[in-house]
C-alpha cells in the first residue's frame, strides 16, 4: 500500500463479500432478479473495483 499524506493511495488487498440466502430465497423471482442484476454490476465494473480503471 502506498500513502499520501494520510490517505492510501492504492492498495493490494482484495475484500471478499459474500451474500448469505436461504436457499428458497432464491426461487423468489423478486430476490433472484435483485442477485442477478448485483452479478451483472459486479462483472461491469470488475475492472474499477479492482483498480484497474
Amino acid at each position: 500500500m502506498t500513502w499520501s499524506g494520510c490517505c492510501p493511495t492504492k492498495s493490494a488487498s482484495l475484500l471478499p463479500y459474500w451474500m448469505v440466502l436461504r436457499p428458497d430465497s432464491l426461487r423468489r423471482p423478486a430476490v433472484a432478479a435483485v442477485v442477478q442484476a448485483l452479478r451483472e454490476r459486479m462483472d461491469e465494473h470488475r475492472d474499477a473495483l479492482l483498480g484497474r480503471g
